[in-house]
C-alpha cells in the first residue's frame, strides 16, 4: 500500500478516511493529521465528572494548514517534549509508506523509542516534507480503563521505571540523565524523543530540549517523585556558573506558576460544568452518551457526511 495509519484496540475510524487518502494521493502529500474525537469507555472515573460511554467531538471550523514538520519538532523541544502538538504521526494520522521506509533505514525501526506514538511522530518528521493538518476528527480515540490514555486520565499512568516490565532493557540502560527516571507521560515522551534523535542520526538536536519546562511540569503533576526530578536538575545544572544556576531556578519557578495557573483554570472550568446545569446543557452539543463505541463511530460518520463542503474546504 501507499499509506499507513495506526490505531489502538480501543479506538476506531469514522467514514471519511478514504476521502483523506484521495487528497493525499492527489496532492502527493507525505502525511496528514485530522485530529480526533474522544470516546470514554465504561469504567473511566475522573475527579470532576463521570464520562462513561460518552463521546466528545471538537466543534472547530474546518480548516486546512500546510505545516513544516521540522518547525513542529522545534516547538516540541521548546515544550520539553511533553506535548505532541501537531506533529505528523501514525497514531490518529496517516503517513506515506516511503517516508516510513526512510525512517526504518535510518533508525532500524519504525518506533525508535519506548512510547510508540511520540517516537514515531518525532522521528518520522525528519523525513516528511509535504504535510497537511485538517481540523476534522476522522479518528476516534478510545479511552478504556486499562489503556495508557485511560490510566493517564485517572492519574494512574505513573510509577517506578524498574517496575515497568514492558520497558526494554535498552531504554533502562540508556536513560538520559537529564530526564527524571520514573514512568509518566512527560518523562517517557522526552526519553522517546531522545532515543528517536539518537537512532535517527540527529543526537545533537536533543540538546535543544527545554529540560527546565520538563522539570517544572513533573514537579506540578508528579511531586511525589521530586527527589528524582531534583537529581536530574542537579545533573543538568552541574556545568552552569552561579548566575546560570540562579537563572535556571527562576525559569523553573516561572514555568511552575504557569502550570499551576493552567491546572487551577482547568479545575475551575470542570467544577462549573459539574455544578452549573446551564453549562452542562451548553456542553451537550458536543458531548453525548452512547452504549458503545460503534454508536460513537456512526455519530462522527454522520457529522462528516452532513458537512458536504468538508473536503472541498480541505482542497482550498
Amino acid at each position: 500500500g501507499y499509506y499507513v495509519t495506526m490505531i489502538g484496540d480501543d479506538d476506531t475510524i469514522a467514514d471519511g478516511l478514504f476521502n483523506l487518502l484521495n487528497l493525499m494521493y492527489k496532492y502527493d502529500l507525505d502525511a496528514i493529521y485530522s485530529g480526533f474525537s474522544t470516546y470514554y469507555w465504561p469504567g473511566i472515573k475522573l475527579r470532576f465528572n463521570n464520562l462513561n460511554t460518552q463521546i466528545s467531538i471538537p466543534k472547530n471550523k474546518v480548516t486546512n494548514q500546510i505545516l513544516d514538520p521540522q518547525f513542529l519538532q522545534s516547538l516540541c523541544l521548546r515544550n520539553g517534549c511533553t506535548e505532541l502538538g501537531l506533529l505528523p504521526r501514525l497514531y490518529y494520522g496517516i503517513i506515506k509508506r516511503t517516508c516510513l521506509i526512510e525512517l526504518k533505514n535510518a533508525a532500524g525501526t519504525f518506533f525508535p523509542g519506548p512510547s510508540p506514538d511520540m517516537a514515531n511522530a518525532f522521528s518520522a518528521s525528519f523525513f516528511i516534507k509535504k504535510y497537511w493538518h485538517i481540523s476534522y476528527p476522522i479518528f476516534i480515540a478510545g479511552n478504556s480503563p486499562s489503556s495508557a490514555a485511560g490510566l493517564g486520565l485517572q492519574g494512574r499512568h505513573v510509577g517506578a521505571i524498574e517496575k515497568m516490565n514492558f520497558i526494554s532493557d535498552y531504554t533502562k540502560r540508556n536513560w538520559n540523565i537529564f530526564i527524571p527516571k520514573f514512568w509518566s507521560g512527560e518523562t517517557i515522551w522526552a526519553q522517546s524523543v531522545y532515543e528517536a534523535c539518537l537512532k535517527s542520526g540527529f543526537e545533537k538536536l536533543f540538546e535543544k530540549n527545554n529540560f527546565l519546562k520538563l522539570y517544572a511540569k513533573c514537579l506540578v503533576f508528579h511531586f511525589s517523585f521530586r527527589s528524582l526530578i531534583f537529581n536530574s536538575f542537579k545533573a543538568y545544572n552541574r556545568n552552569s556558573n552561579i548566575i546560570g544556576k540562579i537563572d535556571n531556578i527562576n525559569k523553573i519557578l516561572f514555568y511552575i506558576i504557569l502550570f499551576i495557573n493552567k491546572r487551577a483554570v482547568y479545575f475551575f472550568i470542570n467544577r462549573v460544568k459539574m455544578l452549573n446545569p446551564f453549562a452542562q446543557k451548553k456542553q451537550s452539543n458536543q458531548s453525548a452518551s452512547f452504549f458503545s463505541i460503534h454508536d460513537a463511530e456512526r455519530l462522527v460518520s454522520v457529522n462528516v457526511s452532513s458537512n458536504n463542503n468538508f473536503f472541498a474546504v480541505c482542497e482550498r
